[in-house]
């Protein structure tokens, strides 16, 4: 669990979101967190499968590294903003680079938000709990999983 999580309550579910890290670890973590928060989740390691998934179903949110094996996160964000849909897509950059200068780039590329690595779960948090799931056309839930009502889990 990364500082500052401890005792946070997790935010409610509801989103579809596509994590894109090639890191196993990193992309497992979020995964079961996003879940347990009552998600649900589409993973992809690299580039391309990110691109190629949301193309299958429009995420609600996308959580891109920036330093993936095929593209980077930037060129991942201008091409999920391209996608029908893609402007109303939450895009957070992952990334251990956190200046500035950094900043303003993911900017550029189109992220909404920077998040430093680690990820900070209760910034995370608090950040999707921001976002609304939008109404689906078959009338689902975007997760059957229960809106999770216990504190962060230990990662």
């Amino acid at each position: 669990m990364s500082a500052g999580a401890e005792g946070s309550v997790a935010p409610a579910g509801g989103l579809r979101i596509l994590i894109v890290e090639d890191d196993r670890d990193a992309r497992e973590g979020l995964q079961q967190l996003l879940t347990i928060w009552g998600h649900a989740v589409v993973v992809a390691e690299n580039a391309a499968e990110a691109i190629a998934k949301a193309r299958e179903r429009t995420p609600d949110a996308a959580l891109v590294d920036i330093g993936l094996p095929d593209r980077d996160g930037f060129e991942v964000a201008r091409r999920l903003r391209e996608m029908r849909g893609g402007d109303l897509l939450f895009l957070v950059a992952l990334t251990g680079y956190v200046e500035p200068s950094d900043q303003q780039r993911a900017a550029d590329a189109g992220f909404d938000t920077h998040l430093g690595k680690p990820v900070d779960h209760a910034k995370l948090g608090v950040l999707l709990a921001s976002r609304r799931p939008p109404p689906r056309s078959d009338g689902a839930a975007a997760s059957d999983a229960p809106s999770p009502a216990s504190v962060l889990p230990d990662a």
